[in-house]
């Protein structure tokens, strides 16, 4: 799927409402990413889902990056501030 054919809504509210969803699923691909190569005492046998991670995060960063051209530049700081508070 590619991130730059995904219609995103023309109203501002939904608009934040998906960057906050968005951000959130890179957060959580992120966590999960981290916490298994944590878990990880040998080289899998198969070194495929390091590549599928990280296209996911390319995929979601990229739409998370076009929904940002659309908003508002002080709505857009105001998101990024809590989401490096809630992020923590």
């Amino acid at each position: 799927m590619d991130p730059f054919q995904i219609q995103l809504p023309k109203e501002l509210n939904h608009l934040i409402m998906m960057y906050v969803l968005i951000s959130k699923i890179i957060n959580n691909i992120w966590v999960e990413y981290t916490c298994y190569c944590e878990g990880i005492s040998n080289i899998p046998q198969t070194t495929l889902i390091f590549p599928i991670i990280f296209h996911e995060l390319d995929f979601y960063e990229s739409l998370l990056a076009r929904i940002s051209t659309h908003l508002p530049e002080d709505v857009l700081k105001e998101l990024q501030n809590e989401e490096d508070f809630w992020h923590w």
